[in-house]
C-alpha cells in the first residue's frame, strides 16, 4: 500500500514575491506510487512536476507572482490504495508599490499644507513620512498635515513603505514655503526745489528674495528717461531700489511707491508725495483805481499758485513815460527806497505824483524759490484833482 510521509498535515508557505520555491510531496509504497497534484482544486499539467526520486514529487515555482497564491494538494496511490497529501497554503508577500506620490507644494508662511500617500502591499505595508530623508516622529498615515507652517518647513518629503517583502519609497515632493515682500519706503513726503535732484528709497525683504521692482506716480509705471532706477542686493533676503530724478520740473509732483516682485508674490508701498517747490505764479487781475492828479492805487489778487510755499512778498517798481525807474515808496512798504510788501496785502498807494502824466506799474510776487513773472499795468494821473477809476 502507500503512506505519504509528508506533507501530512495542512501547511503554510511564505514566499517573496520574485523569488523561487519548491512544493515537495513525498510518499512511499509498494508498487511505486503516483502522483497527481492540483492547484486550488485544479489538475496542475504534469510537464511542471517532477520526480527528483521514485518517492519524491516537486513543484518548482520560479518568479514567483501573486497569481501563484493558492492552495496546492496532491493525491497519491497504487493498486491497493490512494490517499491525498496534507494542503499546501502558497502565502505570496509582495513589496509594497506605491500608488499615489505627495505632490510637491509652494504655501505662503503661516498658512497649512497636507500631502497625501498611497501604496500597497501583502501584507498591508506600515508608512513612515520621510522629511530631509530622516523619518518624523508619530506620522504613520496616508495623510500629513502641517499646520501654520515656517520657514523652517521647507525642504524634501515622502512616504516609506514597508512590509516583510521590503520597502519602497515615494517621489520626493519639494515644500517651498515663501514670504510676501515686506517693503518699506524711505520718506511719506518729499518737499523738492525746482531744478533740484529727487531721490527715495525702497527696501524689500522676503523669501525668496525679491527678484524685481516697479516704480509708479500716481499709479503710472515709471519707466526711461527722466527716472533712473536702481536694483541691488543687500543680503541674501533684502532687496533695495532707489529713483532718482536728476532736475526736478513742475510735472514731477505726485505720489510715488514702489511694488517688489518675488517668484511667488509682491507688495507695493505706501506713497510718497513729492511737493515741489516753485516760484509763484503772477499775480490776478492787477488793477489801478483811485486816482488823483498826484495819487494812485494799485490792487491785486493774490496768484492762483502759490509754488506749494508760502509767499514772503509782494514788490511793486513805478516808472514814467519814459520807463525810468522811479525810487518812490509806496504805502506800507517794507523798505525805504522802494515798493516791498508783506504778503497778507493786496494794495498798495502811490503819493508825490505829477499830474496829467502816464506811469507804468509793475508787480510781482515771490516767495523762498523765487519771484513770479511781472504783471504789467499803465495809468495817467488827472489834471484836475478829480477821482477816477482806470482799468489799464
Amino acid at each position: 500500500p502507500t503512506k505519504i510521509l509528508s506533507p501530512i498535515n495542512n501547511i503554510a508557505l511564505v514566499v517573496i514575491e520574485n523569488s523561487t520555491i519548491s512544493l515537495k510531496v513525498t510518499a512511499i509504497g509498494n508498487p511505486q506510487p503516483n502522483f497527481s497534484c492540483n492547484k486550488a482544486g485544479t489538475p496542475i499539467n504534469g510537464s511542471k512536476v517532477t520526480s527528483t526520486s521514485p518517492y519524491v514529487n516537486e513543484l518548482v515555482l520560479s518568479n514567483v507572482t501573486t497569481a501563484d497564491s493558492a492552495t496546492y494538494q496532491c493525491s497519491v496511490g497504487n493498486m491497493f490504495n490512494s490517499l491525498l497529501s496534507g494542503k499546501i497554503k502558497l502565502i505570496v508577500y509582495t513589496k509594497p508599490r506605491i500608488i499615489q506620490s505627495p505632490i510637491s507644494m509652494n504655501v505662503l508662511n503661516g498658512t497649512s499644507v497636507n500631502f497625501r500617500c498611497t501604496g500597497n502591499g501583502n501584507p498591508s505595508p506600515n508608512i513612515t513620512w520621510l522629511f530631509n530623508g530622516n523619518p518624523i516622529p508619530q506620522q504613520n498615515l496616508p495623510e500629513l498635515s502641517i499646520l501654520n507652517v515656517t520657514l523652517l518647513n521647507t525642504g524634501n518629503y515622502q512616504c516609506l513603505f514597508q512590509n516583510d517583502a521590503g520597502s519602497t519609497a515615494s517621489a520626493i515632493a519639494v515644500l517651498i514655503v515663501y514670504t510676501i515682500p515686506v517693503v518699506t519706503i524711505s520718506n511719506t513726503m518729499l518737499e523738492v526745489p525746482l531744478g533740484n535732484m529727487i531721490t527715495i528709497s525702497c527696501d524689500g525683504s522676503s523669501t525668496p528674495k525679491p527678484v524685481s521692482v516697479i516704480w509708479w506716480k500716481n499709479n503710472t509705471q515709471l519707466m526711461g528717461s527722466p527716472y533712473d532706477i536702481t536694483f541691488t542686493s543687500v543680503n541674501g533676503s533684502l532687496m533695495t531700489s532707489t529713483l532718482t530724478i536728476n532736475e526736478s520740473r513742475h510735472e514731477d509732483a505726485g505720489f510715488y511707491n514702489c511694488t517688489f516682485t518675488n517668484s511667488y508674490a509682491k507688495t507695493t508701498s505706501i506713497a510718497t508725495q513729492v511737493i515741489i517747490l516753485e516760484p509763484p505764479w503772477s499775480v490776478q487781475n492787477a488793477s489801478i483805481s483811485m486816482i488823483t492828479d498826484s495819487s494812485f492805487r494799485v490792487s491785486w489778487n493774490p496768484p492762483i499758485f502759490l509754488g506749494n510755499t508760502p509767499l514772503t512778498n509782494y514788490s511793486l517798481s513805478i516808472a514814467d513815460a519814459n520807463n525810468q525807474l522811479l525810487p518812490k515808496k509806496c504805502s506800507s512798504t517794507k523798505i525805504s527806497d522802494g515798493c516791498v510788501l508783506n504778503p497778507t496785502f493786496t494794495f498798495t498807494n502811490y503819493f508825490g505824483l505829477l499830474p496829467y502824466s502816464r506811469y507804468y506799474i509793475e508787480i510781482w510776487a515771490s516767495n523762498n524759490i523765487g519771484a513770479s513773472g511781472k504783471e504789467i499795468i499803465s495809468t495817467i494821473t488827472d489834471q484836475s484833482g478829480e477821482i477816477i477809476n482806470c482799468f489799464c
